[in-house]
């Protein structure tokens, strides 16, 4: 394999990781945001039960920031679900 195909295979490994990470991160974000509608819970009142601001929840559950395992767990913990109850998709999804 020449230099410009393991740039190419190193590449397209590198955007499939990244996509990856993404679904996750939306998945994780549509999953913590049906939590907190099903508690009726504002974000301003969810931020502050977890110690954070309403700006960085606002990106976790939009799925634009990956959640810190300190701050996912505290999630779980005030949700008392598991972490694998954040890795399923939400119902009506069809990736």
């Amino acid at each position: 394999m020449n230099d410009a195909n393991k740039s190419v295979s190193k590449d397209n490994a590198s955007n499939a990781e990244m996509k990856s990470s993404l679904i996750i991160n939306k998945t994780i974000g549509d999953n913590l945001r049906n939590f907190r509608i099903t508690q009726k819970l504002s974000q301003e009142a969810l931020a502050s039960q977890l110690g954070i601001s309403v700006f960085r929840l606002r990106r976790y559950e939009l799925g634009r920031h990956t959640i810190p395992y300190d701050v996912f767990y505290r999630v779980c913990e005030f949700f008392k679900v598991s972490i694998e109850d954040f890795s399923t998709l939400p119902a009506g999804t069809d990736e």
